[in-house]
């Protein structure tokens, strides 16, 4: 079990409790957790606004879901910009848009109205 203390607006998690309350005085908890239901919430909590809360925020998610999707794209970036390159030596003016054209698409794939959780990925 996992019990979650609230002090100084922070939370402090412990798997003792009468080590926690008898020894650390941390007073009574606020929460009692399994192992697997703290795991769950990425061993994260805090007081947010005077509210226990659990886990990442809607808000958070959504930014670690942007960032991990802008990861995806820049490496999709990469191999664009060598598909350019390689058109552009070889001075073939279709693959030349081609690439360019998809590469734009991979530009903008953050604009997208899904974006971050609903993403249609451009294809050559």
């Amino acid at each position: 079990m996992i019990y979650l203390y609230e002090t100084n607006d922070e939370i402090v998690p412990h798997t003792d409790k009468a080590f926690a309350e008898n020894t650390l005085n941390l007073g009574e908890t606020v929460k009692i957790l399994t192992d697997e239901e703290w795991e769950s919430f990425d061993c994260l909590a805090r007081i947010i606004d005077g509210t226990l809360v659990l886990g990442k925020t809607d808000a958070e998610k959504t930014y670690q879901k942007a960032t991990e999707v802008r990861q995806e794209r820049d490496k999709l970036l990469l191999i664009a910009d060598v598909m350019v390159n390689k058109a552009e030596d070889a001075q073939d003016e279709e693959e030349i848009a081609k690439a360019r054209t998809y590469r734009q698409a991979l530009r903008d794939v953050p604009e997208q109205e899904g974006f971050p959780t609903d993403i249609v990925w451009p294809v050559l």
